[in-house]
């Protein structure tokens, strides 16, 4: 998830995101409905980890998105987020609601 770097991606991603609908995005990118941590864009809430799994992806076509056994911990996935300019809410640091 390191070589997520562009906060344009993300936004890709979000932006994916409410074109298919979450159960839509959620089985693309093999992943489960999120069990906390979400990325808040626009005022709008996205699974963490789904979204940045689909900006890899975005990214990064030629490489595709990352995968849900990608993700060694969700304290990393929100740090990264963070990094990116992203507020991030419920993912178990004191950083988060």
């Amino acid at each position: 998830m390191a070589e997520v770097t562009s906060p344009e991606a993300v936004r890709a991603a979000a932006r994916e995101f409410d074109a298919l609908g979450e159960e839509a995005f959620l089985y693309e990118y093999g992943f489960e409905p999120p069990g906390g941590g979400v990325v808040v864009i626009d005022g709008r809430l996205y699974p963490a980890e789904a979204l940045l799994g689909a900006a890899h992806g975005h990214q990064y076509p030629d490489i595709g998105p990352l995968a849900d056994s990608d993700f060694g911990g969700r304290s990393e996935t929100a740090v990264k987020l963070r990094e990116l300019g992203f507020e991030v809410r419920g993912l178990g640091d004191d950083h988060g609601v």
